[in-house]
């Protein structure tokens, strides 16, 4: 007896070290950091109730062994999904939070009024046995315990048995398309499509002529989503691969536009597998940090979303690199003072560490900024307010500023615009390739004799010929350092309608449209049919009312101008 009173506090300390190794077994995670109690004396846990018997055998340990276990076990956290942690933390921690309350009890028990070895205490709710310690370890400790009953939400406040109604954490339903499961305590959503359900919702897509097969759970109003994972079956995505059917994944706001091939075909070989689209919400923690040294005007306006699609094989997850374009939608909260035109989405570069804007469609109504992705990352919708010290009195101000907002019209110093500059047709080119989101090429042979790889417009001026933007001059050569007319300028953005799908059927009306410029005779017979395009889609209006001046080199501003009004044609940009 007089041994185990000299060694109480290492007793205690080693019965503390248990109790924690019990936590970490019951939910095999660490807790997140605001539901980690701090075990004492005085923090002892509300009584819970249940039924049934729970053992649980303590056994022996040094600090040192323990020491080495706790690593293990901390190592091993870092390689566990955050999904199925949150799982087990919230049905398997709070379920067996009465075992802890009980073990709870033992070692404060242990510590203050230590047994004689082979003592056994029984109460009402458990029964300890101890058997003593033998060279300085805990030789044996078994706890029974009665199964307790799930706690719900709130602080465990004194002793006292928690009554009343118990709501689960997880609920799971039952939908036209398969199941869905909230976890209502971490804002995990998993949506399970069945591929029954779907091959049904396949065919009705398929009679009514709608584009794309719709998955939209519907989540409780009181559950903030922080993270979705969507497990569509191979056979599924294959089969709207073949009906030409898009799958369109709604959730939270944000919506998923899967295109037919978006998964190449040998991953979908395996009828078990399934294509997981995976979305996350960066914590606010980690999106302050992404965002911290913005660039000045830039303001963020959505939540940090992590997106991901993995073909999924069992236990085994492979990252899919799209095959093609995938149309993203993600929820926006107006910024102060920025009109919402000048929203857009942007994309978190992990090399440089920087945010590029790649584009961005503002819906009003359904308040979304989309744009087509070509790859997975971090994404967000931000805000860019962008001005110039020479353009306050101009007419194109507000277009300038705009256009500025994403990224296309760019200053010839970080305070001036120079809009009565002229443009060149290779300025030009890479103006209009930005607007239409087309990536410069990185490599191809050179369609003209004066434009060469070194050149910085080599990309743009490629890109362009491949979309068809561009044809170049009978001679061969482009002229890229050439100042661009304004009827060279229509044409151009007549084709960037086309590239766009914008279909204008100007047949029989050319001379209608162009009837009210004086100097339409002037209009080159190569570029009628596009200046009455423009004309009739708003997006030339002429230099006076009654004066077209065709021929006359355009300006900065014009340019700006006449591509900003492109996109109010394509729908890009809001009228």
């Amino acid at each position: 007896m007089a041994y185990f009173t000299r060694n109480r506090y290492a007793a205690g300390n080693i019965c503390f070290v248990l109790f924690l190794a019990f936590l970490f077994s019951l939910a095999f995670t660490g807790m997140p950091a605001n539901a980690a109690p701090t075990v004492s004396e005085g923090s002892k846990p509300s009584s819970p109730q249940g039924g049934g018997v729970v053992e649980v055998s303590l056994t022996p340990t040094t600090a040192t062994e323990f020491s080495t276990v706790i690593g293990q076990i901390v190592q091993h956290l870092g390689t566990i999904d955050n999904l199925v942690s949150s799982i087990v933390y919230n049905q398997v921690y709070r379920t067996a939070y009465g075992v802890a309350y009980e073990i709870y009890n033992y070692v404060v028990w242990l510590v203050y009024g230590p047994p004689d070895p082979g003592y056994t205490v029984e109460t009402d709710t458990y029964r300890i046995t101890y058997q003593g310690l033998q060279d300085n370890k805990l030789q044996s400790v078994t706890v029974e315990v009665p199964v307790p009953v799930p706690i719900s939400g709130g602080d465990g406040g004194g002793g006292g048995g928690g009554g009343g109604t118990v709501t689960p954490s997880t609920q799971t339903t039952t939908t036209g398309f398969g199941q869905t499961t909230v976890n209502t305590s971490t804002g995990a959503v998993e949506v399970a499509v069945d591929a029954g359900k779907f091959a049904g919702l396949l065919q009705q897509a398929v009679a009514s002529g709608a584009q794309a097969v719709v998955i939209k759970p519907e989540i409780p109003a009181n559950v903030t989503v922080k993270e979705v994972s969507v497990p569509i079956p191979a056979a599924a995505v294959t089969a709207a691969t073949q009906a030409g059917k898009d799958i369109r994944v709604e959730v939270a706001g944000v919506a998923v536009v899967l295109p037919p091939q978006v998964v190449p075909a040998q991953l979908l070989a395996d009828a078990t597998a399934k294509v997981s689209l995976n979305i996350q919400v960066l914590e606010q923690t980690q999106a302050q940090v992404l965002t911290r040294d913005l660039p000045s005007g830039l303001a963020v306006a959505a939540n940090i979303l992590e997106l991901d699609l993995s073909v999924v094989r069992g236990t085994q997850s492979e990252k899919v690199a799209l095959a093609k374009p995938v149309t993203v939608s993600i929820p926006y909260t107006a910024v102060a003072g920025v009109e919402v035109n000048k929203l857009g989405v942007y994309r978190y570069n992990e090399d440089t560490l920087e945010w590029a804007y790649v584009g961005g469609r503002v819906d009003r109504a359904a308040k979304t900024v989309s744009t087509r992705l070509s790859s997975f990352s971090k994404y967000t919708v931000m805000a860019y307010d962008k001005t110039f010290a020479d353009i306050q009195l101009h007419w194109a101000k507000k277009d300038i500023e705009l256009m500025a907002s994403r990224w296309i019209a760019r200053g010839m110093t970080e305070t001036t615009f120079e809009p009565e500059g002229q443009v060149t047709r290779a300025q030009f080119a890479a103006l209009l390739t930005r607007s239409l989101g087309i990536a410069e090429a990185k490599e191809g042979q050179s369609r003209f004799k004066d434009v060469s790889s070194g050149d910085w417009f080599y990309g743009a001026v490629l890109a362009a010929y491949e979309a068809g933007l561009v044809k170049g001059y009978e001679d061969g050569t482009f002229r890229p350092n050439a100042n661009i007319t304004r009827e060279e300028m229509a044409t151009m953005v007549a084709r960037g309608l086309a590239y766009a799908g914008k279909k204008v059927d100007v047949t029989g009306k050319v001379d209608t449209l162009l009837a009210k410029f004086t100097d339409r005779n002037q209009i080159s017979g190569w570029a009628r049919e596009a200046a009455a395009v423009a004309v009739q889609e708003g997006i030339v209006k002429g230099r006076t009312a009654t004066t077209y001046v065709p021929r006359a080199n355009a300006t900065r501003a014009e340019s700006t101008v006449m591509l900003k009004r492109l996109l109010v044609s394509t729908g890009e940009i809001g009228s």
